[in-house]
């Protein structure tokens, strides 16, 4: 079993995924850094290359990306769950351990923004 994705991982695979249905290809790395806000399409081939090393995505005989036979079959199920970002389990706990009353902007251990 693959260990779980990190949520900016799921994203992005979601994100091809929906590409791909729609193009019949992944995205070139321009058009990834372009929709994603990044400064530069290196980026977007070190995050490729990192779902490549999870065994989600692999290189066709001409050098593009394809999704693996493993990651159309997870994708065929509907898209990838993205994991709670650390911020709102912490949110989540403390909402659990407080009364609503007691987070506020004056509370410290808020994470609420004021």
């Amino acid at each position: 079993m693959m260990k779980p994705l990190t949520a900016s991982q799921a994203i992005l695979i979601n994100y091809l995924w929906a590409f791909f249905n729609d193009n019949d290809q992944i995205p070139p790395c321009q058009t990834i850094a372009r929709d994603f806000g990044w400064s530069s399409p290196n980026a977007a081939q070190e995050k490729l290359e990192s779902l490549c090393g999870r065994g989600l995505l692999a290189k066709n005989r001409i050098g593009k990306w394809k999704f693996t036979p493993q990651a159309k079959s997870e994708l065929a199920k509907g898209p990838w769950a993205i994991p709670e970002r650390p911020v709102a389990i912490i949110q989540k706990a403390l909402k659990q351990l407080q009364p609503k009353s007691e987070l506020t902007a004056n509370n410290p251990f808020s994470l609420e923004a004021a």
